[in-house]
């Protein structure tokens, strides 16, 4: 296999052809990091995420520099704070682990999410699942949004389904948590997108609040366009992991 280069170096992968550097690198980072033993997942990533790929066909994977920096760490179940801005490739850079953790193990258990991204609008959280969809779908996995721009009704109807990855703003999802209508402590991995954003509108103390009550053993990444002093007190919040990778 050629080699997978980080953020800066994509420019050599030995052995694979330049205009095909980007996504083979990607994907030699999915089918060779080993997976951690307690994910013991039921169906091997190693054979099923080409499989996935093919089938839900992921148009971002083309130019990853952050994807390549960031992978290999939340693919072997660290922590990661990521810096990218909008429109990096960063989305995939968390969803492929995300779904890679949560691919063929586990039931679905109404009102209990096993995988968690918070985003600071509408919007974005709207774009994320958009861009989650094909690869959910692929691994036979579900996915749904909750916003304040939604009415509630439908969202706790959602949850009462039982979903795998709940796309979420933190202040609906709080309203939600106060009224039983979700529970986190099955929630596997978490994502925070735009963490500066959510900084920036005051949902610090909701976000610490959210990750109290998910799983103690879960996963999590932080994604922000800055690392600046707001997002490093985040950061400290959302860090359980001593070997936390920084890109």
């Amino acid at each position: 296999m050629g080699r997978l280069c980080c953020a800066g170096d994509l420019s050599h992968h030995d052995g694979l052809p330049e205009q095909d550097a980007p996504i083979s690198g990607v994907l030699q980072c999915l089918l060779t990091r080993p997976y951690p033993s307690h994910w013991s997942p039921a169906v091997s990533p190693t054979l099923e995420f080409p499989r996935l790929l093919r089938r839900s066909s992921p148009s971002g994977i083309v130019d990853p520099p952050i994807q390549a920096a960031t992978l290999p760490d939340p693919l072997a179940g660290h922590d990661v704070f990521g810096r990218g801005r909008t429109g990096s490739g960063k989305t995939y850079a968390f969803l492929l682990p995300l779904v890679t953790r949560l691919i063929g193990r586990g039931q679905r258990v109404p009102r209990k999410p096993r995988a968690l991204v918070l985003a600071p609008t509408r919007e974005l959280a709207t774009q994320i699942e958009t861009t989650l969809q094909p690869l959910a779908a692929a691994a036979g996995l579900t996915s749904m949004t909750v916003s304040a721009a939604v009415r509630q009704q439908p969202q706790i109807a959602g949850l009462r389904r039982g979903v795998d990855v709940l796309v979420a703003c933190p202040g609906r999802l709080m309203d939600l948590m106060g009224q039983g209508q979700v529970d986190l402590d099955s929630v596997e991995i978490t994502v925070l997108d735009e963490a500066d954003h959510m900084a920036d509108l005051g949902f610090l103390p909701a976000i610490r609040r959210i990750l109290d009550a998910t799983g103690t053993e879960a996963q999590r990444l932080l994604f922000s366009a800055t690392l600046d002093a707001g997002v490093a007190v985040l950061g400290q919040a959302v860090s359980q992991d001593d070997t936390a990778a920084r890109c």
